[in-house]
Parts: C-alpha cells; structure tokens; sequence
C-alpha cells in the first residue's frame, strides 16, 4: 500500500514540475493560414453521407408530417355525408323483439296524445330518458355486432337491451292507461 502511495506521490511531484505552456519549435501560422486559402471561398465543404442536401430532407420531413395529420383526419368528420353502417344479420328472436319494440313505441304514443299526465309529465320524461338511452345501447351493440357478427356475447346483450326495452314500454303502456 505505501509504494502505491509513493508512486502517486512521485508522479504528484513530476507532474507540478511540468511547464504550464510550451512554445512550438517553430511559426505554425503560415501553414494553417495557407490550408485555409487552399479551399475556396464560394463552394462550401462536401459532407459525406446521403447525397440530399438539408433543405431536402427538411422539406421530406414536412411532408410526412402533413400525411400523417391528413391520415389522422380522415376518420374525422369532414361534412360529408356519413357512410352507412353495415348490419350484421340479426336472428329473427331478436328481429321479433324489435318488432314488439317498435308496436309498443307506437301505442304508448296514441295512448299519450292529447293527454296530460297527472303527475305533471315527470313520469314521461323518465321514460323518454330511460328510451333514449335504451336506444342508444342498443345501436352502439349493433354497430359492435356489424364488427364482430358472431360474437355471441355482443347477441346477448342486444336482445337483453331489446327485452329491457319492451317492458320499460309494456309499464309505460300500464301507467298511461290508468292516468
């Protein structure tokens, strides 16, 4: 341990000992000035590598930029109209339910015009809620099942959401007979 302590101390003691600047043996300007002559002035230095020059693959740059954004837009709305959404065959069960759907709809609208309800239409107006949202339940697994057409799952939930529906109108049909 002491000789490597000795060793560092010696070589502490050189290096102190070493000039802070040493002077070339001779003028070196000349030479650096006449290599910087050589080259001129107006042709600027070739780098090696791809043969575009920066401007060009700035502008390659920008115009994979805006291709993106354009690709990244394009499933946006745009105001044309939208295309439309493609069924996936639905069983004749859940056809029938729709259909039950849809008579009922009818009834409970016959049987609602013209009248007011007695509890100043609050009942109404949670009923038409609770069918918008059916509704839309219903068209977000329908446009599920236009993805994945055998998706059993996505099948249940569509006739759940339909037999959900008949009966919120079935009670609807109830009320507003005895209003």
């Amino acid at each position: 341990m002491s000789d490597r302590n000795d060793d560092r101390n010696d070589l502490d003691r050189r290096t102190r000992e070493l000039p802070r600047s040493i002077d070339p043996p001779r003028d070196l300007w000349p030479g650096i000035e006449a290599r910087i002559r050589v080259r001129p002035a107006a042709e600027p230095p070739r780098r090696k590598g791809f043969p575009f020059p920066t401007w060009a693959w700035t502008g390659l740059a920008a115009a994979a930029v805006l291709i993106l954004l354009w690709i990244g837009m394009t499933g946006r709305e745009t105001g044309r109209p939208e295309a439309p959404v493609m069924r996936a065959p639905i069983p004749a069960t859940v056809r029938a339910l729709e259909t039950q759907c849809m008579g009922a709809g009818k009834s409970l609208q016959a049987a609602l015009q013209g009248r007011e309800s007695r509890t100043g239409g609050v009942y109404a107006v949670g009923v038409q809620r609770d069918l918008h949202l059916l509704d839309e339940a219903i068209e977000q697994t329908r446009e599920a099942l236009a993805e994945h057409p055998r998706d059993a799952a996505l099948l249940r939930m569509l006739t759940n959401r339909y037999q959900k529906k008949l009966t919120l109108l079935q009670h609807a049909l109830r009320a507003a007979g005895e209003a």
